[in-house]
């Protein structure tokens, strides 16, 4: 499937970024394995430069919910260990900017974890939202590899 992808379906989404840097993030819930994972891939002006994905042991109750937060959390932690301080952040997950930019209330240790973490990072964030199994090429991976992050140890 990613050796079919072209290169304009690859680049139709990353039209909207805003800098240098993209990232599209993830989280999976594996219900046999009862295992979240997250999953990340980040680009610099659409060239890809790094995967990142593994297993989520905190708010596993949240299933899903608990990987898309912790791969954001992870593209910020990646974001100023490499000294950059804006990056477009691609999402299918409408809480990920909800609750960081305070249109949602957050209610649990989740989300207000999850928000003082976006807020503290000190990096810019701008949010674009994509429609989830729709083909997003990137958006894909990062799902991929967020269901690999299921399966690896915490």
């Amino acid at each position: 499937w990613e050796a079919l992808a072209s290169d304009e379906a690859k680049a139709d989404v990353l039209a909207q970024s805003e800098t240098d840097y993209q990232a599209f993030v993830d989280g999976a819930y594996d219900k046999d394995r009862k295992s979240v994972g997250y999953g990340v891939v980040i680009l610099k002006a659409g060239e890809e430069v790094t995967r990142l994905s593994g297993a989520v042991n905190k708010y596993q109750e949240s299933h899903q919910i608990a990987g898309e937060l912790a791969a954001t959390m992870r593209v910020l932690s990646w974001c100023k260990q490499q000294g950059i301080n804006a990056i477009d952040l691609f999402f299918d997950y409408q809480g990920i900017e909800k609750w960081a930019t305070g249109a949602y209330k957050a209610k649990n240790a989740m989300a207000q974890e999850y928000k003082a973490y976006v807020r503290d990072s000190g990096v810019k964030v701008h949010w674009h939202k994509v429609k989830s199994h729709t083909g997003v090429y990137w958006n894909e991976v990062a799902d991929k590899l967020a269901k690999a992050g299921t399966k690896t140890s915490v």
